[in-house]
């Protein structure tokens, strides 16, 4: 009997030793490239997340698209051009992180005038 028991408690201990241990390694989701869209200025809400797939052109969301106001690319989007027009063209501007929290400041009538972006990465 108690060799049984014996037998049975170092099954566990190697079980335990042999285990995949927890990483202490960031998640994927947290080096996931992304943008923060805000409709105010001061990256106030409402605001939405958005992934950004690198070197893809992505048009935002028909409900977004000419409301941003403040925007922030994580860094791991590295540096981000936005396009005042669909598809991405026409003038556009680049942004790193932080971004910026207030585009009715910046010349040439960015607030509420973005359509589309791409990210680079952070090569």
């Amino acid at each position: 009997m108690q060799t049984k028991k014996l037998a049975i408690l170092i099954a566990y201990l190697a079980g335990s030793i042999f285990a995949p241990q927890a990483s202490a390694e960031p998640t994927e989701a947290q080096d996931v490239p992304k943008v923060l869209f805000c409709d105010q200025t001061g990256f106030n809400p409402p605001c939405i997340t958005e992934i950004a797939s690198i070197g893809e052109c992505i048009t935002l969301r028909p409900q977004w698209a000419d409301k941003v106001s403040s925007l922030q690319p994580n860094r791991e989007a590295g540096i981000c051009r936005f396009y005042k027009e669909k598809y991405c063209f026409g003038e556009y501007i680049d942004f790193e992180y932080p971004g910026h929290d207030n585009l009715p400041a910046i010349p040439g009538r960015w607030n509420d005038n973005i359509e589309s972006y791409e990210c680079f990465g952070n090569n």
